[in-house]
């Protein structure tokens, strides 16, 4: 009988062996001492800059753009192979469980870009707005959390819509509505975040009913996400060390393209005669 946790403890099992051996590649200790050199330089020279921040500067523009691009991007990691679309995709009844512990995972495996950027936005937010508690800010982080739960959710629905046409668009408008949201509350305009945040809902609830009117999971989607995910990531830790899994995309070359189709009959044998010799010439 097929067991959805056990798969998935099976599944991440793999997943996190196989990456663990090439991020030790990627972060090693020569990497690990360029990183920390660069990082001290940089919130070196930002704290110089903050110092002589214009009282003009459009910080809340800055917070705006970049929490909604932490917010919207929100990629679910199924970690599904392509083997899957033949030997998994008839237990697709008794997958939820499985969809269910990747939410999460791809959740908590995103949550150092939250760290990452709340951290370097912290001196700019209270650079531009000295009057403001901390709590404020920290709210704000809690509403980004929130919302980055909500985005997680939004894509995953949309992963199940066929018409690419309308992913992209509600990716768009997600993304607008996201700024909307954390520029006007960078700004202390809560009234208009409040707004925003009554369409983002509005847009989720959209979402949801969209994916519950498809008749079942856009697995070769889900599978083609993951594996271009996990190509992105042979590419990087190739720069590194050899990765045998990593797969050459082939473009359409000339040399590839098919031959040319003439109308005339004439110009082909005329062609042909080119380079084929004398005494090998048919008879017209």
């Amino acid at each position: 009988m097929f067991d959805a946790r056990d798969f998935f403890r099976k599944r991440f099992s793999a997943h996190l062996k196989e990456t663990s051996r090439y991020l030790k590649y990627i972060f090693n200790g020569h990497m690990a001492v360029a990183m920390l050199f660069l990082v001290s330089a940089l919130a070196f020279y930002y704290q110089r800059w903050l110092a002589q921040l214009p009282e003009n500067f459009p910080s809340a523009l800055i917070i705006g753009i970049l929490f909604a691009a932490v917010a919207s991007y929100s990629p679910v990691r199924t970690m599904l192979q392509e083997a899957d679309l033949v030997f998994i995709l008839p237990a697709e009844d008794k997958m939820g469980r499985y969809f269910q512990s990747t939410l999460i995972y791809s959740f908590v495996i995103q949550l150092y870009l939250v760290l990452l950027v709340a951290a370097a936005l912290g001196p700019l937010y209270f650079a531009t707005f000295p009057q403001r508690e901390g709590s404020v800010y920290l709210l704000m982080l809690l509403v980004l959390l929130i919302f980055k739960v909500w985005n997680l959710l939004a894509n995953w629905w949309m992963l199940q819509i066929r018409d690419k046409n309308v992913r992209v668009a509600e990716q768009i408008v997600r993304f607008l509505l996201n700024f909307a949201v954390f520029y006007f509350a960078s700004k202390g305009t809560m009234l208009f975040a409040g707004m925003a945040t009554v369409l983002f809902i509005g847009l989720f609830l959209w979402g949801w009913w969209n994916a519950k009117q498809q008749t079942g999971l856009n697995w070769n989607l889900l599978v083609e996400k993951d594996t271009h995910r996990m190509q992105t990531f042979y590419r990087i830790a190739n720069m590194f060390t050899d990765v045998p899994h990593l797969k050459n995309r082939v473009k359409k070359t000339p040399s590839t393209r098919p031959p040319c189709q003439w109308k005339n009959p004439d110009a082909a044998k005329i062609d042909i005669r080119l380079f084929v010799p004398d005494h090998f010439h048919p008879q017209w």
